[in-house]
């Protein structure tokens, strides 16, 4: 019962890690550009490519991979620290600040806002990250079990995105007809293998998954546990889009980013 109980943890430890900028505002990208169908392109890969991996590999295999590609897994995690770090930056001096600050000539004061704001987030982050690491193996097996468990009450967040946003509605808190995708699905079926190839193979280079198949008593439960849980969170992230308050900054970065694409290619 102890080692179930212990590679479940591992398995738990997996999904909040696994919880990232990319895992939460790409699916309402791929919502918006695609439908529903590209919400499943997303979905069906990612949480396969996590679940297999404990099938894939035990603790043998999962160090001789690491023996032979650790330079590749640390690039890999470096580029992740870093991409979260910006990504943590960007949101908060695009959408964390009040769209009104400088709006009464005070436009410098809200330039140098939004300076600090991209350049100390990402820092706090790193830094908050940095002193974390040096905390040992039972700490992050609870921290991850408990930053898993308590993920379901931001459901309970003020706020949130007014149910047509998820058929794709233009902006949060629209009441209007659900818009059309806005790319076809011929497009989808050309982006597919790249997303699911992406999504398959990326967790081999991920230090954390090795991590927990190395120290797992049982590989297999940790993984199964971990695309379970993967798998609730985002079931319950769209079950959950017209309550969840963060699903407001969220939508609008997709948002912001789609308006981008197309404004470069038309």
């Amino acid at each position: 019962m102890r080692r179930t109980l212990e590679s479940a943890q591992r398995g738990l430890f997996c999904t909040s890690s696994w919880t990232w900028c990319i895992g939460m505002y790409l699916p309402f990208i791929m919502l918006r550009l695609w439908g529903w169908p590209g919400f499943w392109a997303f979905f069906v890969p990612n949480v396969l490519g996590c679940a297999l991996f404990g099938f894939v590999l035990d603790a043998d295999r999962s160090r001789r991979v690491v023996a032979q590609l650790g330079w590749a897994c640390a690039w890999f995690g470096a580029v992740t620290v870093a991409y979260q770090c910006w990504f943590a930056g960007w949101a908060a001096q695009s959408y964390g600040l009040d769209p009104a600050f400088g709006a009464t000539g005070t436009v410098d004061a809200a330039g140098a806002a939004r300076a600090v704001a991209s350049v100390g987030v990402p820092l706090v982050l790193a830094a908050a990250g940095a002193l974390l690491a040096a905390r040992g193996d039972a700490f992050w097996r609870t921290a991850g079990t408990a930053v898993t468990m308590l993920s379901g009450l931001v459901v309970l967040l003020p706020g949130g995105v007014a149910p047509g946003i998820a058929g794709g509605a233009t902006e949060a808190g629209a009441t209007g007809a659900a818009l059309e995708p806005q790319l076809d699905l011929l497009r989808l079926g050309f982006a597919f293998p790249t997303i699911a190839a992406g999504f398959l193979l990326s967790p081999y280079l991920d230090l954390t998954f090795h991590r927990a198949a190395q120290q797992a008593p049982s590989p297999r439960i940790a993984f199964l546990t971990f695309g379970l849980a993967y798998n609730g969170d985002y079931i319950r992230a769209t079950v959950c889009l017209a309550l969840c308050g963060l699903s407001v900054v969220i939508w609008r970065i997709a948002n912001a980013v789609n308006e981008e694409y197309f404004r470069e290619t038309r």
